[in-house]
């Protein structure tokens, strides 16, 4: 269930990613637009990412709310934990790509 349930949500999680590609700051700032509803997430702005020390402290809150294991102890729903792990493994991704 969760493999077909990641299947069906990847399309609009590879969107925002191929919008952004790498770009960190870009992804953070519009991870919104990919998030469930009752998220809890404030959506930044690019100018609350001009440096780096911001960026680091806005992609650490991020992973908090998406990281699959995370959103498993909220009691977050199936398909908020497919979810989840998908914009997590973006997030990782570009991260790694920036250093």
């Amino acid at each position: 269930e969760q493999g077909a349930l990641r299947e069906a949500l990847r399309g609009p999680v590879d969107a925002w990613h191929s919008k952004h590609k790498s770009n960190l700051r870009g992804l953070l700032s519009s991870i919104h637009t990919v998030l469930w509803a009752d998220s809890g997430w404030v959506p930044v702005g690019v100018a609350d990412l001009l440096d780096d020390k911001q960026v680091r402290k806005v992609w650490m809150r991020a992973n908090l709310l998406v990281h699959p294991d995370k959103v498993r102890q909220r009691g977050g729903s199936a398909e908020q934990l497919a979810l989840s792990g998908l914009i997590f493994d973006v997030l990782k991704k570009a991260w790694e790509a920036r250093q």
